[in-house]
């Protein structure tokens, strides 16, 4: 980096090519995907939205076609879907995604009725919506690869765990978090990842051969331990964060 004073005025990445640091802010640039209990779905994008349009969803193929939520200021700041826009810029030095367990209580693929609340006896939930459990969360990691791709090329890519949040509710037990809330857990990149202006892009959760991921399971009612009952009404929003420095509009 090129400093003149305690600004910060060039990046220079290793292609060679030089940023200028004009107009830029530390501020993640990010994006959510609904995701139901038992989910097939083998690709699964992120950053294809804007707010006020469908927050990518998908459901359980043994229910009903899913019905998506609106997008709002909560589920994606990305001004234009699936590419910087003209004035915008990003050097993505970390990914962190956060987890948000919910029940969709008006029917199995309804993420427009998710709620922090089980319907009936709350059996099925040993922590507090929408903490994320810790079962679910293996699970999840397990099973799910998580790719940033820009100009049709991955420059990252590991399995879902790889990548921690940093940030957020901590507590120990059947809740689970994505490393431990502090930045030294973060993977930050040696070198960071550039998506220029009007550059395409997307991360994507990856599900190998398209399996069912049932994420989550209820063992609180079975005299049984090994006994694990699928729970169809669970579902789960990922928002993603691409975080590092982004050029923001002038105009």
């Amino acid at each position: 980096m090129t400093q003149n004073l305690d600004t910060i005025v060039q990046v220079k990445l290793p292609t060679g090519q030089v940023v200028d640091i004009v107009n830029w802010s530390d501020k993640p640039v990010y994006s959510s995907a609904d995701l139901q209990n038992g989910f097939v779905a083998e690709e699964i994008d992120f950053f294809q939205y804007v707010v006020g349009r469908v927050v990518t969803g998908y459901g359980n193929p043994l229910g009903p076609p899913p019905v998506r939520r609106t997008a709002t200021d909560a589920d994606t700041n990305v001004q234009v879907a699936g590419e910087m826009s003209t004035m915008e810029e990003l050097l993505v030095y970390a990914i962190k995604p956060e987890f948000f367990l919910y029940t969709t209580p008006v029917a199995v693929n309804d993420f427009s009725s998710r709620s922090y609340m089980e319907p009936g006896i709350d059996d099925a939930s040993p922590c507090d919506l929408p903490i994320m459990r810790a079962d679910a969360l293996a699970i999840l990691q397990s099973q799910l690869i998580l790719r940033l791709n820009i100009s049709e090329k991955n420059y990252a890519e590991a399995g879902l765990g790889y990548f921690n949040t940093g940030f957020g509710v901590f507590a120990p037990g059947v809740a689970a978090t994505a490393g431990q809330p502090q930045q030294n857990a973060v993977r930050s990149y040696t070198l960071p990842h550039h998506i220029g202006a009007q550059e395409k892009y997307r991360a994507q959760l990856i599900n190998p051969g398209g399996n069912p991921c049932n994420f989550a399971v209820d063992q609180s009612t079975q005299t049984d331990p090994c006994v694990r009952v699928v729970q169809n009404d669970m579902m789960v929003t990922i928002r993603l964060n691409l975080d590092g420095l982004y050029k923001r509009p002038t105009a």
